[in-house]
């Protein structure tokens, strides 16, 4: 089969698509747990990783990260303290926590935490209308890119979903046993880092399409 034709397979396209979440999980159910942990060595590999994504596309499309497409770089950043956990760190609630706009907290945290959250709230707006389109072009294109951009969406999804399962769940009545909690947090970083090993095949795969005939 032509190495085209096998790329817009629907076989591959649904191995893309589910790709990031398994090997994510695999991670998470492999590694040893101090590996794991929050703060351990995989949670800050999927921050350097998201860090180094932001640079590299500031190197290889500088007019865009400081003209049009500002939004795609300072997501990446976003994402990496996120990652970081640099929402709940330097305040005196989390940032995207209801309780530091309605609480005691001091007035100059409401303003730092409002401040990012309209930033959160633009980038996303703007990652919408501006590239929304194009990549459900490439989606329907089939386009090995835009479908392991896809497949990262639904891992971190499933990593948010999951995590701390064992709180969103204690309301309902339904107390998860401590050993299931941490196996499913461990699953959550393992995704995280498929989500970020994802998008650099992505924009590998998008530089790729530009330069030379090896599109996807």
């Amino acid at each position: 089969m032509h190495r085209r034709s096998m790329a817009k397979s629907p076989y591959v396209l649904a191995t893309l698509l589910f790709a990031p979440a398994l090997v994510g999980a695999t991670i998470g159910a492999l590694l040893p747990v101090t590996l794991l942990k929050e703060g351990g060595p995989v949670e800050s590999a999927t921050a350097i990783l998201l860090f180094g994504l932001a640079i590299a596309f500031a190197l290889r499309w500088p007019r865009a990260t400081f003209g049009a497409q500002w939004h795609l770089p300072m997501i990446l950043l976003l994402m990496c303290a996120r990652e970081l956990d640099f929402d709940k760190r330097f305040l005196a609630e989390g940032m995207l926590q209801l309780r530091l706009y309605s609480g005691d907290a001091p007035p100059s945290h409401k303003v730092l935490g409002g401040l990012v959250v309209v930033l959160i709230l633009w980038c996303g707006w703007r990652l919408l209308r501006r590239d929304g389109p194009v990549w459900l072009t490439a989606i329907r294109a089939r386009a090995g890119w835009a479908w392991w951009v896809l497949g990262g969406g639904m891992a971190v999804v499933l990593a948010k979903t999951i995590d701390g399962a064992g709180r969103k769940l204690e309301p309902l009545g339904i107390d998860l046993p401590a050993a299931v909690n941490d196996g499913l947090g461990q699953l959550e970083e393992g995704m995280e880092l498929g989500f970020a090993s994802a998008l650099a095949i992505a924009m590998i795969l998008f530089h790729c399409r530009e330069r030379t005939p090896c599109r996807p």
